[in-house]
């Protein structure tokens, strides 16, 4: 008997995200005079701060019952890409894993206790977006994103109740990265997944 279904949508904003362009000699074609700053392939840092909402829905006496929940919480992780400029305008795909202390939880004394963690999250995406002169890139994101869920609901009568699961779902987002030197970039970034 499941005793409660859900499912999750998160948001992350990324206050700081430090990337690096990775050495000429790492990739495929050396670096020329006429190559962008956000050309070739890239690694970097991020952090930020997340949200966990999920809908919830389960057996309640003879009826139903239907919650929102949500907190929120910080992630850190690493990114790596490659993206190429033309004509002003970007293209590029980019990987991501991010640890997190994302997690909610609810009590009712004499009752019952429930909650969900989201303690990792991956995922791929395409970014497009174009050049404002040299050194700025404004980009939208579109991709996949696999999230770790752990549910556990407990009743004070002692019956219990935990799963895992990973959620596959769909990122979308924007931001913008900002050149601070040839080798170094540093960015701002939204993206949320349902």
């Amino acid at each position: 008997m499941r005793v409660f279904l859900y499912s999750s949508r998160s948001g992350t904003l990324t206050a700081v995200a430090i990337g690096a362009v990775v050495a000429a000699g790492l990739a495929a074609t050396p670096a020329t005079a006429q190559d962008g700053l956000f050309d070739g392939p890239y690694v970097g840092l991020q952090a930020g701060h997340g949200s966990l909402r999920s809908e919830l829905v389960g057996p309640r006496g003879p009826g139903t019952n239907r919650a929102d929940m949500g907190d929120f919480g910080p992630t850190a992780g690493l990114f790596a890409g490659y993206g190429f400029s033309f004509d002003g305008a970007y293209l590029g795909v980019e990987a991501d894993a991010s640890l997190s202390d994302l997690s909610w939880s609810h009590f009712q004394p004499n009752d019952r206790s429930f909650g969900i963690e989201s303690p990792h999250s991956w995922g791929l995406s395409l970014r497009a977006g174009g050049l404002i002169g040299e050194s700025v890139l404004l980009y939208g994101r579109a991709g996949l994103v696999r999230r770790r869920l752990e549910a556990d609901y407990r009743v004070t009568s002692g019956r219990t109740f935990d799963t895992d699961d990973t959620a596959h779902g769909i990122r979308l987002g924007g931001g913008v990265d900002i050149a601070a030197s040839r080798s170094l970039f540093v960015r701002m970034d939204y993206s949320g997944a349902r």
